[in-house]
């Protein structure tokens, strides 16, 4: 477990990303990950290198990444809504 504080990177992250809860996204029973998808879907991995990539070592890249997959495995950049 790292030493870092990831609380500015999660503020950072939730404002750039919405989960597809808050993004309006309807329930798909049929989906994969429950939901149907009107707007591009990233992967918690994916979303967390693109942000933060440059600012946290991959270690703490991947802890970021578990947290967060912890509420959604897939999330909607907000600039795409």
């Amino acid at each position: 477990m790292s030493d870092t504080d990831f609380t500015p990177y999660l503020e950072r992250f939730h404002s750039e990303y919405a989960s597809p809860d808050d993004a309006g996204m309807p329930l798909d029973d049929e989906g994969d990950d429950g939901y149907f998808w009107t707007a591009p879907r990233h992967s918690t991995e994916d979303a967390v290198n693109e942000l933060f990539e440059n600012e946290l070592s991959e270690s703490d890249l991947e802890e970021l990444a578990a947290e967060l997959n912890g509420e959604y495995p897939n999330w909607a950049r907000r600039d795409e809504l």
